[in-house]
């Protein structure tokens, strides 16, 4: 469920003109699809969303590289 709102959001946010899907494991950054300012608009998506806090220190490619990633830091963080 996370991990599909995530994609929703992005997919939203990118207006993808080609219309293709973002996989769970694409590349978003490499790939172009989101760049820094996509993040910071991800970031407050994700605070409002699931009730998370997301400190400038953990706004790394790491954690924001794929869908699965971005959905799996939001998970850990929901759990304190």
């Amino acid at each position: 469920m996370t991990a599909e709102k995530i994609r929703t959001f992005i997919t939203q946010m990118s207006m993808d003109a080609s219309g293709s899907a973002i996989a769970d494991d694409t590349p978003l950054l490499d790939s172009g699809v989101m760049d820094s300012m996509g993040v910071l608009e991800l970031v407050t998506f994700l605070e409002s969303e699931f009730g998370v806090k997301v400190q400038d220190e953990e706004i790394v490619p790491e954690n924001f590289e794929t869908v699965v990633r971005i959905a799996a830091f939001v998970e850990s963080k929901k759990r304190g």
